[in-house]
């Protein structure tokens, strides 16, 4: 706690020591679940709890402060929890910006270190403008990249991390360029290897890139009115310690993106482009993205998220990259009651994930919302040979109405149902003859100043 007040006070000290103009806003955000119901296929037995604080986002608050002056930054995301006196920094940015007008060169270069637990991009393929208080569960569940977990393109676009879901303190640089005919803005960053959380350690910490150090480099261009292009690529020679095919090095990894948004349709906003992983110099990941927004009129708009990810080695730390009977985990689980599921227990070679999403506004108080999600295993290896496992996983299906209720401008309340089936179509090995069910009752506060 005090190394935070420090920090506060330290970025308080520097911000108005720099600009006599400096904005400050804080951003509140919690969730409950009223409700949350689990009733097995099979089984008579159901899970229910009631006003279970921890049940959504495992009971933490979130609270930002940043501020910004003419040339310093700083940004501080805590979250205290409600069943322990853990008082954990999500995110920690230290910045400061400088034109480059002075020196004869057009643009801005800005400079920023810290931990962004949250990720880091760069362009605006990720198209959430209609996400408002609905957390990662219930609308974007997944990123651009890969829907497997710990893969090279896993979240690709995200500059801080390299698929691992790490908190690593980065280092970023990026150099934007505004003009009327093109913005451009390119961005550089290099990420530590320093210890991190793992529960499998005596430990509990464990170094996961061997002393090597991960970098991007992301480049974005846009021409208004007509395209925004994206382009990336992210390395590390010693990633998440894995061994090439003979077993007796690293294999290293790397991962490529480009994605593309046309904007020459008014109200359309669209992504299209896909990613590839790497390891030891070989096609280890592929991934698909096509997301879109529409508005159709002043008080309804569509969102759509559609991703197709296919595996081919294994990304295993400690493991040679070949395996012939290889099956990757999903990385996110939509059946259940915390908008932090961070995996599944499903694995397979090929998955499919898809949501859709809307939005109307009742009255400038009053907005009602729905996201409907699903996310399919389409293929899986037998885990080896010929036993005979290569079952269908089936599908998950989600469904969540809500209203979002506006008091004043910056504070709001979201409360809705959900509805989550597990096990459509799968085969009876799997989750039995009848689809597991889950019930819940979010209800979420946000806070913006």
């Amino acid at each position: 706690m005090k190394k935070i007040v420090s920090a506060m006070a330290l970025g308080a000290l520097v911000l108005g020591a720099a600009s006599a103009e400096t904005k400050i806003s804080i951003n509140y955000r919690n969730g409950a679940n009223i409700y949350a119901g689990t009733f097995a296929g099979d089984n008579a037995d159901a899970t229910k709890t009631f006003l279970n604080q921890v049940g959504y986002n495992g009971g933490k608050d979130s609270v930002t402060l940043s501020a910004a002056g003419e040339i310093f930054n700083f940004k501080l995301c805590v979250q205290p929890t409600v069943k322990s006196d853990a008082l954990a920094a999500n995110l920690l940015e230290f910045g400061a910006k400088y034109g480059l007008d002075d020196l004869g060169i057009p643009g801005t270069i800005h400079a920023m270190g810290g931990f962004w637990a949250d990720g880091q991009s760069n362009g605006n393929i990720r198209i959430t403008t209609d996400a408002s208080n609905f957390e990662g569960l219930d609308w974007e569940g997944n990123k651009p990249g890969s829907i497997f977990k710990g893969r090279p393109n896993t979240f690709v676009t995200n500059m801080v991390d390299f698929g691992l879901d790490q908190e690593y303190f980065t280092g970023v640089v990026d150099y934007t360029l505004p003009l009327d005919s093109l913005s451009l803005k390119v961005l550089g960053s290099v990420m530590t290897d320093r210890a991190v959380k793992d529960a499998g350690t005596t430990t509990g910490l464990a170094v996961k890139n061997d002393g090597a150090y991960s970098w991007g480099v992301n480049v974005n261009a846009k021409v208004p009115g007509v395209v925004e292009l994206e382009a990336l690529a992210k390395g590390n020679p010693k990633w998440n310690t894995v061994l090439n095919e003979d077993g007796d090095d690293y294999a290293g990894a790397m991962a490529l993106g480009f994605y593309a948004m046309p904007l020459m349709v008014d109200g359309l906003k669209l992504a299209v482009g896909g990613s590839l992983g790497f390891l030891d110099g070989g096609v280890s990941d592929i991934a698909v993205d096509l997301r879109a927004n529409y508005k159709v009129n002043d008080a309804l708009s569509i969102t759509s998220y559609n991703n197709i990810s296919v595996v081919k080695q294994s990304a295993d730390a400690g493991k040679a990259t070949t395996d012939e009977y290889f099956n990757a985990q999903f990385g996110r689980s939509y059946f259940g009651s915390s908008n932090d599921q961070k995996g599944s227990a499903e694995k397979g070679t090929t998955g499919l994930w898809n949501m859709i999403g809307f939005a109307y506004k009742v009255s400038p108080t009053i907005t009602a919302r729905l996201s409907i999600e699903e996310q399919t295993m389409l293929s899986r290896n037998e885990t080896s040979k010929d036993k005979g496992d290569d079952y269908k996983l089936g599908t998950t299906l989600r469904f969540t109405p809500a209203v979002e209720l506006t008091a004043v401008k910056g504070a709001s309340i979201l409360a809705g149902v959900t509805c989550a089936m597990q096990g459509v179509g799968s085969d009876d090995e799997v989750y039995g003859e009848a689809v597991d069910w889950f019930w819940g009752i979010p209800v979420l506060f946000r806070v913006k100043m």
